[in-house]
């Protein structure tokens, strides 16, 4: 996936509870009336479209000879890019759950993130995901 729209898409669920709280606000009428910000109200399930697990990614020993342009484009791959994207999406996470504790509400956000590797592609039945033969 594109780096630039996998950096903006981590930011749905924020961009989400923002537009609620904006309805609230103009008194929309298909919502229901509460404080904007008073997220303990809120049910929110955010779904993730998966993830490459990525574990071992990059080696530090490595990395710390990259350089500027390593750190730009490494063995077919963006690391510096890689880096603030995968952090895009865990801090939006960690900013949300850490909003829902603080309001003793965590049981109303859940997180979905699927961590995908090759074997589990093959798992798929074909009336799923169809392959060519």
């Amino acid at each position: 996936m594109n780096p630039i729209i996998n950096f903006l898409l981590n930011f749905q669920t924020l961009v989400a509870m923002s537009e609620v709280s904006k309805e609230i606000t103009r008194k929309n009428p298909d919502f229901f009336p509460t404080a904007p910000m008073d997220y303990g109200r809120f049910l929110v399930l955010s779904l993730g479209t998966g993830t490459a697990k990525s574990e071992e990614k990059y080696d530090a020993d490595e990395a710390a000879k990259w350089g500027i342009l390593g750190w730009l484009t490494s063995d077919n791959s963006t690391p510096l890019v890689d880096v603030f994207t995968e952090a895009s999406g865990d801090m939006v996470d960690l900013h949300i759950s850490t909003v829902f504790q603080a309001l003793h509400s965590e049981e109303n956000y859940l997180r979905i993130q699927v961590y995908l590797t090759l074997m589990w592609l093959f798992k798929i039945p074909n009336y799923i995901l169809p392959r060519s033969n």
